[in-house]
């Protein structure tokens, strides 16, 4: 195993938080970013880049520069730390920073700092790859969905997203990339130059609305991102739900899966991300502008953003620390695809209607002459 991938623990030394390591392979060695987030919001938090020069499963990294912090990712400036010093919280100018890969496949992580200080991390690799746990609604068939999303649910309460194999644990994406500062840093900057010439409006990256509607764009294109797609229509969800099914190859017992994410609960707690790296774990809700995206208003859609690749495990946990469900899921037949897309097609809900241009028509007009046969 190598070290690459998002890694969270409790952190207990001189101080006690949450740590958030982040490491990308990058040719021969690792590039990362770490924050650490203490649990006294009036302690500063950590944040450290660091470059290696291998790919060992053992690396020591020394006289690291560490960035200043607040409890949310906002950085502190020079008048703000010195503020703190008068009230006698010094901040570190540098660590030294142990990282171990055990046989076990977890990260022990140790650090010392250039004031004394001292902390360490056993932290387990992000489970984002692996089968969601949430256990479904008892919700068995299509009109058993529409009875529910229509008569027992509050009406523009939920979130839905819908995918093509409800074993998926919900995850912003599973690339094997965990560092967002390097996506920031590079694959950013490389999608405006190449997509400058394509679009009729030219984005500010240092503009954040801007920012933030560019990566949605690339996002409804296919290009990974920190973001998720939501919508808040359950019947567009279900749509996306059922679209990539491919009924020549489906097993009786498949599954799609639709979820629905309290949107209003989860926002009352969780407003604000000041960035995308380095930052504490997050999942904020978005409305991106829709510049140079015509597919985002008939989708309904709505984004999430996060700092998390296991959105699932991370809500979860704060479901624990609240007692509130914010996240459930409903599995349906994934045989029913005909059945389904045939009666969103008679609610205008089809290809052609939610990707506006060619491509979209030219699928809609597909499923309905051909069905799946279109998929060969």
């Amino acid at each position: 195993m190598l070290l690459g991938g998002q890694w969270i623990a409790r952190y207990m030394g001189s101080n006690k938080g949450v740590l958030v390591l982040d490491v990308d392979q990058i040719d021969d060695h690792f590039e990362g970013v770490a924050f650490a987030r203490d649990d006294d919001v009036g302690i500063p938090s950590t944040a450290v880049s660091f470059s290696t020069t291998s790919k060992l499963t053992s690396q020591k990294l020394d006289k690291l520069p560490l960035g200043a912090f607040d409890y949310w990712g906002k950085p502190l400036n020079a008048a703000q730390l010195q503020i703190l010093q008068t009230r006698g919280i010094q901040f570190p100018a540098h660590s030294d920073v142990e990282l171990t890969l055990t046989q076990s496949d977890e990260l022990n992580i140790a650090w010392t700092t250039s004031i004394g200080g001292y902390g360490k991390a056993t932290a387990k690799r992000s489970r984002a790859g692996t089968k969601s746990e949430i256990q479904p609604l008892n919700i068995n068939n299509w009109n058993e969905f529409k009875d529910f999303v229509t008569n027992r649910i509050e009406r523009n309460r939920y979130l839905f997203r819908g995918q093509s194999t409800s074993t998926w644990r919900l995850a912003f994406h599973r690339t094997q990339r965990a560092n967002l500062n390097w996506f920031e840093a590079n694959d950013l900057r490389s999608l405006h130059h190449h997509l400058s010439a394509l679009t009729r409006h030219t984005f500010d990256l240092k503009d954040p609305l801007q920012n933030l509607a560019f990566i949605n764009l690339v996002q409804h294109h296919g290009y990974p991102s920190p973001l998720l797609d939501w919508t808040r229509s359950p019947y567009v969800a279900a749509f996306f739900a059922y679209r990539t099914v491919d009924l020549g190859k489906v097993k009786a017992d498949d599954k799609v899966g639709i979820f629905l994410f309290d949107g209003p609960e989860w926002h009352k707690v969780n407003r604000s991300l000041n960035a995308l790296s380095p930052s504490p774990p997050l999942v904020v809700l978005v409305q991106a502008l829709p510049l140079e995206n015509p597919r985002a208003i008939p989708q309904q859609s709505v984004s999430s953003i996060s700092t998390v690749d296991d959105i699932e495990t991370h809500i979860r946990d704060a479901e624990a620390g609240s007692e509130k469900t914010f996240l459930q899921v409903i599995d349906l037949a994934a045989t029913a695809r005909r059945e389904v897309l045939s009666e969103l097609a008679l609610m205008g809900i089809t290809a052609g209607s939610l990707f506006p241009g060619v491509d979209g028509a030219c699928e809609a007009l597909r499923e309905q002459n051909f069905g799946m046969l279109s998929r060969f």
